[in-house]
């Protein structure tokens, strides 16, 4: 029983070095991306950014960004509007289950981003799979073209807590029996 105690010990230490180790040594870097142009795939710690530019005169906007994520990951996307030139937009993930229009599945409700300079954010935890930002809207009469910015954020999906307090109480009660067993050995 000691020795299948100490090996789980020491794997469950690898895996918590290893763990922190890959995430301690990744390196942040800014990626632009287009709309409605070939999915990305994402790296934790790095950003990509992209910028969408709308004709005026009540154009439809129906842009796509898309992402592939190859592991668990947490993605936040920032959406600044540039200007006032937009009547609605609002922006949702959803997750690509095929090809075609209809191959989209809504993971989150729509969010309104029709708010100039102000960043509005939308996070959500990603399982590895194919995803997509879905901006929809319409731009106003104006004499220019609806511009908005797009940042998405991505990390890795944290070690949860409930692992690293599994890890001490396995520790402790190793700490316990190694306590007992010395004392019934000086008895």
């Amino acid at each position: 029983m000691t020795a299948r105690f100490r090996y789980a010990f020491r794997l469950f230490a690898a895996v918590c070095v290893a763990t922190l180790a890959t995430a301690s040594s990744v390196s942040a870097a800014t990626i632009s991306v287009s709309p409605n142009a070939a999915a990305v795939a994402v790296t934790p710690g790095n950003d990509y950014v992209g910028v969408s530019s709308t004709p005026p005169g009540g154009t439809t906007v129906h842009d796509y960004w898309y992402f592939d994520v190859n592991s668990g990951a947490v993605a936040t996307v920032a959406n600044t509007l540039v200007n006032h030139q937009f009547v609605s937009l609002d922006v949702r993930w959803v997750q690509i289950t095929g090809s075609g229009p209809s191959a989209v599945s809504a993971l989150t409700p729509y969010l309104d981003v029709n708010h100039v300079g102000m960043t509005t954010s939308l996070a959500l935890a990603l399982a590895a799979g194919n995803y997509a930002l879905e901006y929809m809207g319409v731009t106003g009469s104006g004499p220019t073209n609806g511009n908005y910015r797009m940042t998405l954020t991505v990390a890795e999906t944290p070690l949860p807590p409930a692992l690293l307090l599994f890890g001490s109480a396995l520790a402790g009660l190793g700490f316990l029996r190694r306590n007992k067993r010395t004392a019934a050995e000086a008895a």
